[in-house]
C-alpha cells in the first residue's frame, strides 16, 4: 500500500524480529540502525509504538501509529502504549501522533502529506 503512495519507502524492522519487505521501491534498513540516523523532517513516519515515533514527532515529522489496527494487540496494551507515547511528547509543543483506525485512513493521510 505505501509503496504505491510514495516513490521511496524506507523500512526498518524491530531488532528482535527482523524482517525484510520485497518491493522495488522499498529500502530495507538495518534493524539495528538508530532511528535518529534516518528520520528527518521531510518524512512521514509510521510505526506501532516506539521511541522512534517520539523522536520523529519532536523533529516535526508527520507520525502515524498503527496500534489500533492490529487485532492481536490486547486493548489494555494499546491503552498503555498510547499513554506512554502521548506522555513522552506532552512536554513538546509539536505535532501529535495520529492513531490510525483503518488502512484507508492511513493511505488518505499519506497522500495528503505529499501535497
Amino acid at each position: 500500500m505505501l509503496s504505491s503512495v510514495f516513490d521511496t519507502v524506507e523500512f526498518k524492522s524491530h531488532p528482535e524480529r527482523p524482517i525484510t519487505l520485497d518491493d522495488s521501491n522499498i529500502i530495507n534498513l538495518s534493524s539495528y540502525i538508530p532511528a535518529t540516523e534516518f528520520i528527518n523532517i521531510d518524512k512521514v513516519v509510521i510505526g506501532l509504538s516506539s521511541v522512534a515515533l517520539v523522536e520523529a514527532v519532536v523533529l516535526g515529522c508527520e507520525v502515524y501509529s498503527l496500534l489500533d489496527i492490529f487485532p492481536d494487540i490486547p486493548n489494555s496494551d494499546v491503552v498503555d502504549q498510547k499513554y506512554f507515547l502521548d506522555s513522552e511528547i506532552s512536554e513538546y509543543k509539536t505535532n501529535n501522533i495520529v492513531y490510525i483506525k483503518t488502512f484507508d485512513q492511513l493511505e488518505k493521510l499519506c497522500k495528503k502529506s505529499l501535497i
